[in-house]
């Protein structure tokens, strides 16, 4: 059982099914990864990245 913050915290990473457009102009679909700290609940959560889009359209 958790008893502290910080004592165990859950990380995860999960490729967005949405396309953006990059500063560069070309496609990419963005990675949320969300990190849970299991004492108090609560989530930070950030766009740790970008997927490039092939030219053809298939993953």
């Amino acid at each position: 059982m958790v008893q502290r913050p910080g004592e165990q915290v859950q990380i995860g990473t999960a490729r967005l099914d949405i396309m953006a457009v990059l500063e560069d102009g070309s496609l990419g679909r963005p990675k949320l990864t969300i990190a849970v700290d299991v004492a108090m609940w609560a989530a930070l959560i950030t766009i740790s990245g970008y997927v490039p889009v092939p030219l053809s359209g298939a993953d």
